[in-house]
């Protein structure tokens, strides 16, 4: 080729790549970190006019007694609903019915939504957000509201009225349907060779948010048969938050995870009894940057299938 063709040819393709860039769309920057705490909030109320409040929780008494000003309520039930006939406990709801439920609340597009309450429901909300494709616009408060009323923050006692239809806006849902691990995800990573403890490649681990005497199979929990998915590792509740509620600092859950085996770069596969202690330890995996999952039918859905393995006994040493 001619010099000055291959010249005229070098800088159209290096004018073409950006183009083909921009039709990418850009990942969704963090308006926030993922967990927030009583002074970041306190600092932003009546000055941050994005912030949309949630209490969240299974008692509409624990909202009257006391709440963030401008919280509005939003019953667990609602998004994680409880048990019905022929099927799995806390399932996730339709985008459909997730949009028709938080817009009239006031989350939208442009929003940074904050959701106060107990670990299990916050955690349950946020894991609800990033299934739904929207977890860059949500934060936990850590703590919730028994860490902001113990640090003696004004609290609330009148309902906070819904923005009118004028005031509301869209959420545009974008459902990532990878982040719900299947029961046949699962098995396929349960029935792999096991991850080596010492090892220099990411791999992706499951993990078990369950108590230990349930982990372990001491004690089924009311299922059908007791233990745990073969190969998980035990990283249980009380290790993941504190007093009032509180989360577990990094350090601690960087600590935890490396001590069950978890290394930094590890995909994290988290589980427990219907999904709600999961989404406590996914949110923790996601605050330590894991790429990670919830296999939400939990081992409720495992131990009724007679068809997949059980294991039991202590969790393996790292």
């Amino acid at each position: 080729m001619p010099t000055r063709l291959l010249a005229l040819a070098l800088a159209a393709a290096t004018f073409a790549a950006p183009l083909v860039a921009q039709r990418r769309p850009a990942p969704a920057r963090r308006v926030a970190p993922l967990v927030v705490s009583d002074a970041w909030l306190a600092a932003r109320l009546g000055r941050d006019t994005t912030l949309v409040l949630l209490h969240v929780g299974q008692s509409r008494g624990e909202y009257d007694a006391g709440h963030v000003r401008g919280a509005r309520w939003l019953a667990l039930d609602d998004y994680a609903p409880a048990n019905r006939a022929d099927t799995l406990e806390r399932e996730l709801p339709t985008p459909e019915a997730f949009r028709a439920l938080v817009e009239p609340l006031g989350v939208a597009d442009g929003r940074h939504v904050v959701v106060i309450g107990q670990p299990l429901p916050a955690a349950r909300f946020a894991f609800t957000m990033a299934a739904m494709g929207r977890e860059a616009m949500v934060s936990v408060l850590d703590g919730g509201i028994d860490a902001w009323r113990e640090r003696g923050r004004p609290l609330e006692r009148e309902a906070a009225p819904a923005p009118d239809s004028a005031r509301r806006g869209t959420l545009t849902l974008a459902p990532q349907p990878a982040l719900v691990a299947t029961t046949a995800d699962v098995r396929a990573l349960a029935e792999r060779a096991p991850v080596p403890a010492r090892r220099r490649v990411a791999s992706t681990v499951i993990a078990d948010a369950r108590a230990a005497e349930f982990y372990q199979g001491t004690s089924p929990g009311g299922l059908p048969r007791s233990g745990h998915v073969p190969g998980a590792v035990n990283v249980p509740l009380p290790s993941l938050s504190g007093a009032a509620g509180t989360l577990r600092d990094t350090a601690a859950m960087r600590a935890r995870f490396r001590a069950a085996g978890i290394a930094p770069r590890d995909t994290v596969v988290t589980y427990c009894f219907v999904g709600m202690q999961g989404s406590l330890l996914w949110l923790q995996a996601r605050r330590l940057g894991h790429p990670a999952r919830l296999y939400d039918a939990s081992f409720t859905a495992w131990s009724r299938d007679r068809g997949l393995p059980v294991a039991t006994g202590p969790a393996p040493r790292p």
